[in-house]
């Protein structure tokens, strides 16, 4: 009878152990306050290079919007004043070649906002660890160089050319459904652009004030 019961002591230590290591695996060790600096870069590396390419992408984008423009403007300075009916199938011509890069546009906007509000809080916490432990600031050296390469982006016209291509389209939107199409899609890139430029320069915001309490980040062992 003793046997029986320790037995079926065992068999209840085996079972509990069992679903506690179960309970265990389900667990992301770097989701939650308590992951450490490490786990939270590991969970950065994976969302950060669909976000850099949207940010590396979005000036070779404003090129093609650029030297789209200037063609369009060299064709409208040879057609003859007043010719409104020639100008304004030109400006639907004009409208339709905007439109598939202000889709590849909402569609770079959509990964870099996505990915900013997935980066936010494990960018925060990252921060705080930092503010609270100064040796291992180095370990942000690569995610401040991304940030760096963002502002860039944030820092030039880029947003505010978007902008006017926005109104100018919107401007022209009685005109033709092509134009309408181009407005709104320029006009959804940009909300959703500037959503997440306000998260970008927060995290600068943070990382300047760093460098001001306890220095700036320097690749190297962590110390």
């Amino acid at each position: 009878m003793n046997g029986l019961a320790e037995r079926l002591r065992e068999i209840a230590l085996e079972t509990a152990g069992r679903q506690v290591g179960q309970e265990i695996e389900t667990v992301e060790i770097g989701e939650g306050e308590h992951a450490g600096l490490h786990e939270l870069l590991d969970e950065m590396a994976e969302l950060l290079p669909d976000w850099l390419i949207a940010v590396e992408t979005d000036p070779l984008l404003s090129a093609q919007f650029r030297a789209t423009q200037q063609e369009f403007d060299a064709k409208r300075r040879r057609l003859v004043r007043g010719d409104g009916k020639k100008r304004s199938a030109l400006l639907i011509r004009e409208g339709s070649e905007f439109i598939p890069l202000e889709q590849r546009h909402v569609e770079l906007a959509e990964i870099y906002l996505r990915r900013t509000v997935q980066l936010d809080p494990l960018v925060n916490r990252a921060l705080r660890i930092v503010r609270e432990h100064a040796e291992s600031r180095s370990m942000l050296a690569e995610l401040e160089s991304s940030i760096d390469a963002a502002m860039e982006n944030i820092n030039t016209a880029q947003l505010k050319e978007g902008i006017r291509l926005a109104e100018w389209a919107r401007s022209y939107a009685h005109v033709s459904r092509v134009m309408r199409t181009l407005a709104e899609l320029s006009e959804r890139a940009n909300r959703m652009v500037v959503e997440a430029n306000e998260k970008v320069r927060a995290w600068h915001s943070q990382l300047s004030d760093l460098d001001a309490q306890i220095g700036p980040s320097e690749p190297g062992p962590l110390t």
